[in-house]
């Protein structure tokens, strides 16, 4: 190639490139078509909802019916600032929560989802809206595990567990020598809680949330040995069906405005019952120290 035509070649290419630059990048691969939850929320201005009773995301009145809880409110409020209404279309169960979205039946499963593994490879996440941890509840006298959890790891400790459940999935994984005792899905945590209490157990790993709400019925029948750092922390999120991405980047732009703006603690502030129940999601940015202190700027 001789001198000219390569320079001339060359401010072809560079041509090319500032083009690409001043187009931006190119459009995503996929369109309204292929998200057809986020077409039926633009079309019909509705956002339906599927759900799991699992407090304190969703929890219903056992008297009038009416629903309520962290997500509830997160989700209601979201979409009332998207100009949406939120329809809370069909409960479904851990299991099979993913089926209604895979079906189109709803547009979003509106549950505190811990999105594990199974969740995220089948669906788009919303969130944080606030994180779960995870205690290791013992009886009061119980001092075997108090150096170090891998001493229940063993055959002559007994997990009290639900099928299915963290409780369960942290003792196949963690304690696979110990003896697992566990009841069927669906059963509350507070049996976890007494089979420890009763001696019919020797440890469960049970959300604070919860543990905290049975000791405030209970005191004095248990301990956590976990109180200060949890043994696990899971965030909770939403989930939009796989591929859903301008649902999710709506509403998680809602999410992130609502967390800044303090309204995303009140909401928690109505639902926590017992201090340190739950954890909450830190703001993305640092003030300076003027404005910290109240100071004008």
């Amino acid at each position: 190639m001789t001198r000219p035509i390569a320079l001339l070649a060359l401010l072809l290419a560079t041509a090319a490139l500032g083009l690409a630059w001043f187009r931006g990048p190119a459009a995503s691969p996929h369109t309204d078509q292929d998200q057809p939850a986020f077409r039926h929320v633009v079309e019909s201005k509705t956002l339906r909802c599927g759900y799991i009773l699992y407090a304190p995301g969703i929890i219903r009145d056992p008297n009038t019916g009416a629903l309520s809880g962290i997500v509830h409110d997160v989700v209601e409020t979201a979409a009332g600032r998207l100009g949406l209404t939120v329809a809370w279309t069909e409960e479904t169960a851990w299991g099979r929560h993913l089926e209604g979205l895979k079906a189109g039946r709803y547009d979003m499963l509106c549950v505190a989802s811990f999105a594990l593994p199974s969740d995220a490879a089948n669906a788009e996440t919303i969130g944080p809206l606030y994180f779960s941890g995870i205690g290791v509840w013992v009886r009061p006298n119980e001092n075997r595990f108090a150096d170090s959890l891998s001493a229940a790891n063993a055959p002559s400790v007994t997990i009290s567990a639900i099928d299915g459940t963290i409780p369960a999935i942290l003792a196949q994984e963690k304690f696979p020598q110990a003896k697992l005792s566990s009841h069927p899905q669906m059963t509350d945590y507070s049996f976890n809680m007494i089979d420890v209490a009763q001696g019919k157990a020797d440890v469960t790993f049970v959300e604070n949330y919860y543990g905290l709400d049975y000791l405030a019925h209970n005191p004095g029948t248990l301990k956590n040995l976990a109180a200060e750092k949890p043994f696990r922390v899971f965030h909770n999120k939403l989930l939009v069906n796989k591929g859903e991405f301008q649902l999710q980047s709506m509403f998680q732009n809602v999410v992130w405005e609502m967390l800044n703006n303090g309204d995303l603690d009140a909401i928690i502030d109505r639902y926590e019952r017992n201090p340190g129940a739950l954890y909450r999601v830190a703001r993305p940015f640092v003030a300076r120290a003027a404005e910290r202190d109240g100071a004008p700027h």
